[in-house]
């Protein structure tokens, strides 16, 4: 059977992935954190290269860096998780983007997803992906 990708209603503060000390709005639950990321991604490729974009996102890097060797199974919104970890290496130095790849296991994880379920959620991982090649 397959897997639930998001149960929005699910506490962002409980689990490996947990959300704490996160600023408004994105304490506010999944959904709003799906709307943020889509409004955030109406920006050129070259916005996120900008130091300013890291420093405004230092507490999601900060997050990544502590959750990034857990699985995304283990959330109650799997999709939610990987999305903010690639929007994380978005917003991230080359160098740092090679590393976050490769110990994150962000492929590996894409590829246990079907891509049509994932376009289905509404979530903005194909958008970022799509970013990250420009």
């Amino acid at each position: 059977p397959p897997r639930l990708l998001c149960n929005e209603s699910s506490h962002l503060r409980r689990g490996p992935a947990a959300a704490k000390n996160w600023p408004v709005p994105w304490r506010y639950g999944w959904s709003h954190i799906r709307r943020e990321l889509g409004v955030m991604l109406e920006q050129p490729a070259d916005f996120f290269r900008q130091l300013a974009v890291r420093r405004h996102f230092k507490w999601l890097l900060s997050w990544f860096a502590t959750t990034a060797h857990t699985s995304i199974w283990l959330s109650g919104c799997p999709i939610g998780v990987l999305t903010l970890r690639l929007f994380t290496v978005l917003i991230s130095n080359d160098a740092d983007r090679c590393i976050q790849m490769r110990d994150a296991r962000m492929g590996l994880d894409l590829l246990h997803v079907p891509f049509a379920d994932v376009v289905a959620t509404g979530w903005p991982v194909f958008s970022i992906l799509g970013q990250l090649a420009e």
